[in-house]
């Protein structure tokens, strides 16, 4: 009888229960992703980010749930800048107005944007040559053989990298001045 009963008894729990429940769809739409700057990209996609589109603070309290003048804000908005800035549509986004408004960077600004970060990158790499060939020419420094030759042939790769990046001519321009038929093969 036992067995009788739990068969009634599953069978009870597989019925529908009142209304239809609510398809996979619409609770798949309603869940919201973690962390919660991931929904804040998707709302920002949604309503087409580009060039020049804009959203107040309120938007941003709203999509990671918290107050702007908390940490876990500045925290989602650091994450939310990062991911804007590294994806498809090489975007930056900027706090305007003392922080009421943030806004992705027109096209044209992006231009002086990614000049300020080739002059950051040839500062770093003058730094690298500069700190291998101080240590190279201090008597101080007590390095083994293989040491060393690691050392100069780094040397020698990070200042080939910085003499290419510091030119002022791009090859095509060599090649134009010196031989512009190899230009046409």
């Amino acid at each position: 009888m036992r067995s009788s009963e739990a068969r009634q008894g599953s069978a009870k729990l597989s019925k529908p229960m009142g209304a239809h429940p609510p398809k996979v769809s619409q609770i798949m739409s309603e869940l919201k992703k973690y962390p919660l700057w991931k929904n804040c990209l998707e709302k920002m996609k949604e309503a087409g980010m580009t060039f020049g589109s804009f959203w107040p603070v309120a938007f941003f309290e709203e999509e990671l749930q918290v107050k702007a003048t908390t940490q876990e804000f500045q925290f989602g908005m650091l994450a939310l800048r990062d991911n804007i800035k590294h994806g498809d549509g090489g975007f930056f986004l900027t706090s305007e107005q003392n922080g009421q408004i943030f806004q992705i960077k027109e096209a044209e600004e992006m231009i002086d944007h990614a000049l300020g970060y080739d002059s950051h990158a040839k500062a770093v790499m003058r730094y690298a040559v500069e700190c291998r060939m101080k240590v190279l020419k201090n008597p101080a420094a007590v390095l083994k053989a293989e040491s060393r030759t690691k050392l100069e042939s780094d040397l020698e790769k990070a200042s080939l990298r910085l003499l290419l990046v510091e030119r002022h001519k791009t090859f095509a321009k060599i090649i134009r001045d010196k031989n512009p038929k190899l230009l046409n093969a």
